[in-house]
Parts: C-alpha cells; sequence; structure tokens
C-alpha cells in the first residue's frame, strides 16, 4: 500500500491509499497552504514530500514524466474556470448532476465549474486527491452525492472543510501555518 508523507517543521502528516482525511481549521488557519504542500505544488525550505520513503515531487497535472499518470490530484481553492466542458464519463457526469453542461460551453457558474472540476480530477487515475474546499460551492443534493462519491472512492484523499465530515478521519489546525521559505 502507497503512503504519501509531508513533514514541514514539526508537523508530519501521511495520508495511505484509501484513507480519508479531512483538514479542519477557520479561514487563515492553514488549510489551504498544506494542501499546496501535500500536493507538491508549494515546496521551500523545510518542506518533504516523501511517496513510499522516497523523496517526491508531485506534478499538478495528469502526467509526469512518460506520460504516466500523476501520483495526486490536486484541486485548488478557488477552482479555476473553465471555458469548455471537461470529457468526462456519463456515470460520473450524472452523480455529480452535470450531464446538460457536457452538451454546452461556458462560461458555467461558480458552483457549475466547482462540481466539472471535482468531476475532472475523480475521473483521472491518481492514486491520491488532495481536495482544498471541494464542497465549498455545492448545496443540497450536490454536496450529499459529491461527500458521497468522495467518501466511496478507494483513492487515499485529503480534503479541506471549515468543519467536520461524517466518516472522515478530520484533523483540526488551531495554529497558522507558516509559508515555507525558499
Amino acid at each position: 500500500m502507497s503512503e504519501l508523507r509531508l513533514s514541514y517543521g514539526e508537523l508530519t502528516l501521511a495520508l495511505s491509499e484509501g484513507e480519508k482525511l479531512c483538514v479542519v481549521g477557520e479561514s487563515g488557519s492553514g488549510r489551504s497552504l498544506l494542501c499546496r504542500l501535500m500536493s507538491g505544488v508549494l515546496v521551500g525550505e523545510g518542506v518533504s514530500l516523501m511517496l513510499n520513503g522516497e523523496p517526491y515531487s508531485l506534478p499538478n497535472d495528469l502526467s509526469n514524466n512518460n506520460g504516466q499518470p500523476a501520483t495526486a490530484g490536486f484541486l485548488p481553492c478557488p477552482v479555476p474556470p473553465l471555458a469548455e466542458p471537461p470529457k468526462l464519463n456519463r456515470e460520473l457526469a450524472a452523480r455529480l448532476g452535470l450531464t446538460h453542461l457536457l452538451e454546452r460551453p461556458g462560461p458555467y457558474s461558480a458552483g457549475e465549474n466547482a462540481r466539472l472540476q471535482l468531476g475532472t480530477v475523480l475521473s483521472r487515475p491518481h492514486r491520491f486527491l488532495i481536495l482544498d474546499q471541494p464542497l465549498a460551492l455545492l448545496g443540497g443534493k450536490d454536496y450529499e452525492e459529491a461527500l458521497t462519491l468522495l467518501l466511496n472512492d478507494e483513492r487515499g484523499t485529503l480534503l479541506t472543510s471549515p468543519r467536520p465530515l461524517p466518516g472522515w478521519h478530520c484533523l483540526g489546525l488551531g495554529t497558522d501555518l507558516l509559508l515555507p521559505s525558499g
């Protein structure tokens, strides 16, 4: 089983395949910073990212050298706007309420864009998902369906949320994380 491990200062955070970890904290507590560090998007002095005990840097796209799938998929907050609908499996699109959006180009509302971006990350063959507030713009049925999809996904998943989520291991950030130098 693979393990992704971040060490930064006195913080060590490990995520195993299949594990569900929710990082909870108030605005400004460092949730997004933690996601950027864990995804490899942000690096600096004192930051160590390991995959199965070996130093690792994670590409922020579908492939690394040789076109192989990246180990982790990263969804930032706020999600970048899409101009065109992504290529999604119809079943996943239906579960996220996206079927009607696959037939038309953007612009999309903030909620539509968030669902499309989440669908894109879920459809890729990553072993880990690092998601910064993926449910923030979803409400009602869309929120419940996305939460169920994420909870039932077999990949190791770290997501941030302002409040604990049922069924997830939750880690509370009580102090501010500081940006690494370098």
